[in-house]
This record gives structure tokens, C-alpha cells and sequence, in this order.
């Protein structure tokens, strides 16, 4: 058994479920860089049916310096198939 993202114990080689968003600093460790980066590109690489994930490279920061971005961002990707538009609002009359 393999742990899964979302729903506790999963057989191994069954799809996971979730929708994982990734991201690492620009200016990581390189190793620690290097690790994420592999284990989103076997995320893709696999195309589990059902299951989407999304990696992104914060520019310019350091290790703790992607964390608001990171949030935001993650935030909006998971909660997109729920989001009832999107791109900017139209302009109001108060």
C-alpha cells in the first residue's frame, strides 16, 4: 500500500486523487531544487487519469521566500474548476 494524496491508503499503481501545485525557488539549494523538480516531472510523466498537478519556478527568491506566492497561486489552481470566471472583473458604477 501507497499513501495517497487525498483519502488515506491507496494500492500501489492506483491513480492517485488531489491536484498537487509544486513550486521551488529560483535560488534553491540546487540539490533540494533539483528533487522537486524530478518528482513534478514523474507526476506529469505518469498521466494518472483524473489527477492533474502543476509545478512552478518562484524567480528570483530564496528558500523561504516562496511561500505567499506559493500559497495564492496553489490556492487558485486547486479551486479553478469551482471558480465562476475568471480574468479581470468588469468595471462597476457605485
Amino acid at each position: 500500500m501507497a499513501p495517497g494524496l487525498r483519502g488515506g491508503l491507496r494500492p500501489v499503481g492506483q491513480a492517485p486523487q488531489g491536484a498537487p501545485y509544486l513550486t521551488a525557488a529560483e535560488n534553491e539549494w540546487p540539490s533540494f531544487r533539483a528533487s522537486i523538480e524530478r518528482y513534478a516531472k514523474r507526476l506529469q510523466e505518469r498521466r494518472y487519469e483524473g489527477f492533474v498537478s502543476e509545478f512552478r519556478l518562484v524567480d528570483g527568491e530564496r528558500h523561504a521566500g516562496t511561500k505567499a506566492e506559493s500559497y495564492v497561486r496553489g490556492i487558485r489552481f486547486v479551486f479553478a474548476p469551482l471558480a465562476p470566471e475568471s480574468g479581470p472583473l468588469p468595471d462597476r458604477t457605485f
